[in-house]
């Protein structure tokens, strides 16, 4: 091995490595390249008019109840009630007294669309106002399972009334049981 040369360059790119000596016959070499870094970019998302946008293409097929609730939270403004993503998968929901306002009831909205365990909601002293239940009666257009609602106390007032029963006269619905009472603001 005293006669050995170090080979010469087969490309321009690579280095003149000289060997060290050691102090037994045998040599080491060792050479690596780092692995080129690759950027990936997200193709530019054109708008639309859907009241939940998902970023990923991806997460829009496995997005939960859960998950679905809080993105509709954070695209309405409002913070997640932690009662409702506990009782989500239960036939009944009590949210009676949450002050969810019109836009805590369009988020609940948003994740009842798709929602088949919930059976009995009650929303009774919420100030939801007719924009909320603008956002139930959308809601009611695609959900089939809903059966009971109670939106007693809500300040609905005239406006609301007519969302309501406009909805009722035009759409065929699941639910039998609905509770109004007391919907004028004081």
């Amino acid at each position: 091995m005293d006669n050995d040369k170090p080979l010469q360059p087969e490309t321009e790119d690579e280095i003149e490595i000289e060997p060290v000596r050691q102090s037994s016959d045998k040599m080491l070499y060792c050479e690596a390249e780092s692995p080129p870094t690759v950027e990936k970019v997200k193709p530019a998302r054109e708008n639309s008019e859907t009241d939940l946008e998902i970023e990923d293409d991806e997460k829009f097929f496995t997005t939960g109840q859960k998950e679905l609730y809080l993105e509709a939270c954070k695209l309405m403004g409002v913070v997640p009630v932690s009662y409702f993503i506990r009782n989500m998968e239960e036939s009944y929901v009590n949210l009676n007294h949450h002050g969810l306002g019109p836009r805590g009831t369009k988020a609940i909205a948003i994740a009842l669309v798709s929602n088949m365990a919930v059976t009995k909601l009650e929303l009774e002293d919420n100030c939801i106002m007719e924009e909320g239940v603008l956002s139930l009666v959308e809601m009611l257009q695609e959900n089939y399972y809903l059966q009971e609602m109670n939106i007693s106390n809500n300040h609905l007032g005239l406006e609301g009334a007519r969302i309501i029963s406009d909805f009722f006269e035009r759409n065929s619905s699941s639910i039998w049981s609905l509770e109004l009472s007391d919907q004028l603001p004081n």
